[in-house]
């Protein structure tokens, strides 16, 4: 088993590769049919693929040994040129997220953190929802890069009743470098229930936050949940 060529900062570059002799050969191949009026010998080599590209992880995670001081705190590692995103998914709407691109070897750390904010649920005057519009639900949101570049955004969530069931989790990072999902990770989740009744509900952190145990029949509008999600695509 190989051992990993030591970690980069996110930034660094790695040396451009020479080319090899035999691509050399194909070039010389190339101009010669050229020259000649003949069609030039096609490339044996595959055209690489958007699935192919994909193949293997593109970046592994893990708990990072320096702790958030009001979070948690992970380490990115590239395996492939890849970009790594932060966004908070709240419903259909993103914020547009915030990210890095990362060569192979690159190390990022990232800080994430969810808190209530009691402000953030009355709004700045301090006052109450109004009467008949629910509780609103406030919560700080730590995320970003932990190279100076954090973000610390307000999440409201305004339920439809003054006593909605209200949970939050967090995800822990695995201690042993795994890779990330290609659907992504959701690390910090505020989940937001109106039913009737709290009994049997729970809201589940993964591979795709939920809730669950609603009676049959509640429309989706009741069941609001706010997400920070980590992704990796190939770039």
């Amino acid at each position: 088993m190989h051992a990993r060529p030591p970690l980069r900062p996110a930034g660094a570059r790695s040396r451009p590769h020479a080319r090899s002799s035999l691509a050399a050969v194909f070039g010389v191949l190339a101009l010669t049919a050229g020259c000649d009026g003949r069609d030039a010998p096609a490339d044996p080599r595959p055209a690489p693929t958007a699935s192919s590209a994909q193949d293997g992880p593109l970046a592994l995670y893990r708990l990072a040994t320096l702790r958030a001081p009001d979070g948690e705190s992970a380490t990115i590692e590239a395996l492939a040129p890849c970009r790594v995103l932060l966004e908070v998914v709240q419903g259909a709407r993103h914020d547009g997220g915030h990210w890095r691109d990362l060569d192979p070897g690159d190390a990022l750390r990232i800080v994430f953190g969810l808190v209530p904010d009691e402000d953030a649920a009355t709004g700045s005057t301090g006052a109450a929802a109004p009467t008949g519009q629910g509780r609103r639900v406030g919560y700080r949101l730590h995320y970003g890069f932990a190279e100076g570049d954090l973000r610390n955004s307000l999440v409201r969530v305004q339920a439809r009743g003054p006593s909605p069931w209200v949970r939050t989790a967090t995800a822990t990072p695995p201690v042993s470098a795994k890779p990330v999902p290609e659907g992504g990770v959701a690390l910090a989740t505020l989940a937001v229930a109106d039913v009737p009744s709290a009994v049997g509900l729970a809201l589940v952190s993964g591979p795709v936050p939920a809730i669950t145990g609603a009676p049959p029949g509640t429309p989706a509008e009741h069941l609001q949940l706010v997400s920070l999600w980590l992704r990796v695509s190939p770039r």
